[in-house]
């Protein structure tokens, strides 16, 4: 089972100014750090454009991943929260390690 969440623009221009907010915030208070704001800063800028830009290009979340594995049966939550694009994603079993491939039906 795939829970995925369609962001509307609101939500996400929301979304992105709030991570590019704490990627700015932890850039200004690097900027009180002696030797180490000379890496911290700009690090933390860049990090904050990045996030601006990704959070800005999703257009959905999973929000939940459930399944059972067809090898071993082991009813699991799946790690694959996050942006989800369409495309198959490849995941693996906790109990098995089998690789497997989640898509959308």
């Amino acid at each position: 089972m795939l829970e995925v969440d369609e962001l509307r623009a609101g939500r996400r221009v929301a979304r992105a100014l709030k991570g590019f907010g704490a990627w700015f915030l932890a850039a200004v208070v690097s900027v009180f750090i002696p030797v180490a704001h000379f890496v911290l800063v700009p690090a933390c800028l860049v990090g904050a454009a990045s996030v601006l830009v990704l959070r800005l290009r999703a257009r959905s979340l999973v929000v939940r991943a459930h399944g059972v594995c067809p090898d071993c049966g082991v009813e699991q939550d799946l790690d694959v929260l996050g942006p989800w694009r369409g495309q198959p994603r490849a995941v693996s079993c906790r109990a098995c390690h089998r690789g497997l491939e989640l898509r959308v039906r």
